[in-house]
């Protein structure tokens, strides 16, 4: 089961890594300092329990913060025990959460399970309440948005510690109360004597706004009940109610979870460490291992406390406790300096370096930031050019996104690459800009500003100084587009001729179909690269999955209302992520919270002035005295452990910076804690880093540039496609994508290009979905209730116009009342619909393979038949019976074999799919059913599939694939997805 790699790494450990590697019952707790192969000793770990014990590969629970933790752990562990590794439980403490929400739903008295919010989901959540009704305080009309984020905080904060809105209203009356009857509160002379002071008159008066958060916080809870929705901190909490509530579920993960591992335990919260306490706390020394830091606590904000932290040396009986402090990664200089910042509450020894350097670190003193940053480009140059550092192991960490998205500007201006981060906010893209700007002009025509902003933007193809003579020519003030004739510029009368054209066709279309439409001619069919073709994409993307989301609530949206909606996520400061694909090679840039679990040679830390490593953490809210103490303060211990988590990330150079001024004129002032070590740090003055520039290049300060950019080539695409891909759940829709054309995947599957709506798929999801919810009420339905469901599909598609929607609705309403009275009757009582499957295979471990059946009935025990319901026009047996030139299975058998898989793998063959059935439920019923039944040929043709797909993949060879595209019964008589490629390479 273990590898050569295992036994090689398990004689690499050292004396106090082997004894927590070999430290396999009870409760252990590691304190590892960075740097000290804590990963390695998690991995390690796991592996000896499976040697040692006969503990089962898949009663092993690893748990750990972040995705690009779980990544690396699975990474490992197929080093090292193989197939195995794909049945160890590693996860996230929230995906875990899920999984248990999603067996135990039930238990918090919920019909279905709920839907997760992203970030944009419950934006647009608290936004809608926010209009929705009237407030006094929260919504101010100077400032609409002012309490926006305080508000999302402040719920995020009574989550974490379990405060439900009664409890929150009693805690504010109690505080008031207090106040009010504290003999230090009551002025004791002038003219204010027997009266409250004004500090806590100014005290009750923000209790009182914050009063008013009780009853958002109550309306926001009620609606995502009503919709079956969850935010991210309703993960945790159902979670601990879940194993509260069900000793069922909590058996069932102490019975399941032999050993548990925890990773970064300082950064858990009091509702994690409640999960822990109420699954194995009445268990006498349990089997779990933690390993954590408290000089690296960086998580305070989300609920993370020390406390939690060093609780655990006694929680659980007492623990075994061990200190790794051997660094691999850093020099003795470093790991001293960032000693002298911080030393571990928790262990006396100093961390001991086993890597060779004597590099000091540098403190760099600078007029201006932005002198910063050049000084930063400029010694990365010059390392560069010695060869003692290479581009993608220099990173520069500054404190907030903001910062980092300037500096990596001023480095690109440079001429270094900047690694892609992967995501950009779309209120920060020119090109999301400019076609929100366009949507303006569309829902405003008579908005001359608009118009006049549009010659300037790039995409109009309008020449600056040819825009500059037609506003000056013309009164942009009383230009009205709809007036405006033919003018004589010839690039600004086409940007002109385009922008009416979208006018004119405007009111036949909704928000999303416009939003797709004009999303596609303006930006992705105008893309000059690959890169700003993904980077479009993703624009127009988010952006129809913000329309979807407003017309779902309310169909009849209009496109001013809806970028009102955008305006106002802007004005609240949302960041709306978008996925980008940069260089993978480059410097890397990122904030010093962000940059825990990473490592490099080069590290450089920038605007470490007062002011921009306190940040701001001010709230518009008051809270009682009993919450208050529960907020994390930006305080020197908070910044004292972010600046020791970004210097120790470095291993041979650190550098840290600062400035003298604002970009006003502003005095700043170099932070207390850096000024502490100031004397660990050699100093360069602002005078002498100014001289440098202007010595090294004194046209970078009046910013001329000349910016390297490499196209991105076809093997830079196979190398990311083959890093990414396994993020995607391999589902049989996208291994006939795959198949059928490697583009479509790649477009479809994996960057998950928009789909236009068509009639026919919108038609099919109504006559699907109708179905489905009818075969859920687990009765025969009257015609009256058949009638409302379809209805209210029909209502929710928002497809076309209310005629167009009608007919829709009629023959919607004829094919599900005629499947309702024909079929329903002959369908098992004992069945699953809309039954979701994901299953590992040890042959492929990092692959998840997911499935959804539309039916699953169980025929007799241990027998079952599964159905999928098709609405297009009915096929013969024989058509997709058939292999194709590369001895492959038809979608539709590759479908059905999919099916059997999946139950079979979930089963572990102890369910058998005696038969699997297409029923295509609009056709006569002579023809709706095509009958299979699967055998071990079909399965084995489809794990072959699977086989060629990820090796394809990995290999970089699915560029290579020929299209097997047939145009026939379609509207193109070429691939869409071969034409989108063609514009690329």
């Amino acid at each position: 089961m273990t590898s050569d790699v295992f036994n090689e790494k398990y004689k690499e450990l050292n004396a106090r890594q082997r004894e927590a590697v070999e430290a396999i019952d009870g409760p252990v707790m590691v304190v590892a300092g960075p740097g000290t192969g804590k990963t390695q000793v998690l991995a390690c770990r796991i592996a000896n329990i499976l040697v040692k014990t006969d503990t089962k590969a898949d009663s092993i629970l690893c748990l750990t913060f972040t995705n690009s933790a779980v990544k690396e752990m699975r990474s490992r562990l197929r080093k090292y025990i193989g197939a195995e590794a794909g049945k160890v439980a590693v996860s996230t403490f929230h995906s875990f959460g899920m999984s248990v929400v999603e067996k135990y739903f039930s238990v918090l008295d919920m019909d279905i399970m709920p839907r997760i919010m992203d970030d944009s989901d419950a934006i647009a959540l608290c936004d809608e309440i926010l209009h929705a009704h009237d407030w006094e305080h929260l919504r101010p009309r100077s400032d609409t948005s002012r309490y926006f984020k305080d508000l999302k905080d402040l719920i995020s904060l009574l989550k974490r510690e379990r405060v439900a809105p009664d409890d929150f209203e009693y805690q504010i009356k109690q505080e008031i109360k207090s106040i009010e009857s504290d003999p230090e509160n009551i002025s004791s002379r002038g003219k204010t004597k027997g009266e409250l002071k004004k500090d806590a008159q100014s005290k009750i008066e923000r209790l009182a706004h914050t009063a008013e958060a009780v009853k958002f916080y109550e309306i926001y809870e009620k609606v995502k009940k009503e919709r079956g929705l969850f935010d991210y901190d309703d993960v945790l909490e159902a979670l601990v109610r879940i194993v509260e509530a069900s000793d069922d579920a909590a058996n069932f993960i102490r019975e399941q979870y032999l050993y548990v591992l925890i990773d970064e335990h300082q950064d858990s919260s009091g509702v994690q460490n409640r999960f822990l306490e109420s699954v194995w706390g009445k268990v006498e020394m349990p089997n779990i291992f933690v390993v954590g830091d408290d000089r690296q606590l960086i998580y305070g904000f989300g609920g993370a406390s020390l406390q939690y932290f060093e609780n655990f040396k006694h929680a659980f009986g007492k623990a075994k406790l061990i200190n790794l402090v051997d660094n691999y990664r850093s020099t003795q200089i470093i790991l001293d300096t960032a000693h002298e910042l911080l030393a571990s509450s928790m262990s006396k020894e100093k961390l001991q370096s086993h890597r060779e350097g004597d590099h000091p670190l540098l403190l760099i003193e600078a007029s201006y930031a932005r002198d910063e940053i050049i000084a930063c480009g400029m010694a990365i140059k010059d390392l560069i050019a010695k060869n003692d550092i290479a581009l993608e192991d220099a990173a520069i960490l500054v404190p907030n996104n903001r910062m980092a998205r300037l500096a990596s500007a001023e480095l690109e201006s440079m001429g270094l690459a900047v690694a892609s981060s992967g995501k950009k906010n779309l209120f920060d893209l020119g090109d999301a800009r400019a076609l929100v700007r366009v949507l303006k002009i569309i829902a405003d025509p008579g908005n001359s500003a608009y118009i006049a902003e549009s010659l300037l933007d790039p995409l109009s193809e309008i020449p600056p100084l040819e825009a500059h003579k037609f506003m000056m020519g013309n009164s942009m003030r009383n230009f009205n587009i709809l007036e405006a004739g033919s003018v004589e510029e010839k690039n600004i009368n086409s940007w002109l001729g385009r922008i009416k054209a979208w006018i004119t066709e405007a009111p036949e279309k909704t928000v999303y179909t416009l939003l797709q439409h004009i999303g596609s001619e303006l930006l992705i069919n105008t893309a000059e690269s690959h890169t700003k073709l993904l980077e479009r994409i993703e624009i127009v993307r988010t952006l129809l999955s913000h329309a979807a989301a407003k017309s779902e609530n309310d169909p009849h949206i209009s496109l001013a209302d809806f970028l009102e909606f955008l305006a106002r996520l802007e004005s609240y400061g949302a960041y709306l992520p978008i996925s980008t694909f940069g260089a993978e090679k480059g410097v890397r840039v990122m904030t010093m919270h962000s940059s825990k679990g990473q490592e490099f040679d080069f590290v450089w830390i920038a605007h470490l002035d007062k002011n921009s490593l306190a940040g701001s953490k001010h709230s518009g809210f008051a809270l009682p005295s009993v919450l208050e103490e529960k907020v994390e303060k930006k305080d020197e211990e908070v910044q004292k452990r972010e600046l020791y988590v970004a210097i120790t990330r470095a291993k041979r150079f650190c550098t840290l910076s600062y400035a003298l001024r604002s970009p006003s004129g502003r005095d700043l002032e170099l932070a207390n804690i850096v000024a502490n070590i100031e004397g660990s740090l050699e100093k360069q003055s602002a005078e002498e880093t100014e001289e440098s520039i202007l010595k090294s290049n004194p046209k970078l300060y009046i910013g001329e540039s000349n910016p390297i950019r490499a196209d991105f080539t076809l093997e830079d695409l196979q190398s990311a496609v083959a890093k990414d891909y396994e993020d995607r759940k391999v589902s049989v829709s996208l291994l006939n994508s795959f198949f059928e054309c490697p583009w479509k995947w790649y477009f479809g599957s994996l960057l998950r290009l928009p789909q236009a709506q068509t009639e026919s798929l919108v038609f099919g999801d109504i006559v699907h979905v109708s179905i489905d919810k009818i075969l859920k009420l687990a009765r025969v339905p009257k015609e009256s209730e058949i009638e409302e469901i379809v209805i209210e599909e029909v209502s929710k598609s928002n497809y076309g116009s209310i005629e167009k929607q009608k007919i829709i609705e009629r023959d919607a309403l004829d094919i599900v009342k005629k499947w309702v009275g024909a079929r329903l009757p002959e369908i098992s009582n004992d069945r699953e619909n809309e039954k979701t499957i994901s299953v590992n295979d040890d042959r492929f471990p990092h692959l998840q393979i997911y499935g959804k059946i539309d039916l699953v009935e169980t025929i007799e025990k241990g027998k079952v038949r599964v159905t999928d319901f098709k609405t297009g026009n009915p096929k013969k047996k024989s058509d997709f019976e058939k292999l194709d030139s590369e001895g492959r299975m038809s979608d539709y058998m590759r479908q059905l074999a999919m099916y059997s898989y999946l139950i079979k793998q979930s089963s572990k063959n102890d369910i058998d799919v005696s038969e699997s059935v297409l029923e295509f439920v609009q056709a006569e019923a002579s023809l709706m059913f095509i009958r299979m039944h699967i055998e071990e040929k079909h399965i084995e043709l489809l794990i072959s599939d699977i086989k060629d797909y990820d090796n394809l993949v990995k290999s970089g060879e699915w560029t290579n694939r020929p299209c097997n595209f047939k145009s026939y019964g379609k509207k193109s008589a070429v691939c869409e997805y071969c034409a989108l490629k063609n514009r690329l390479f």
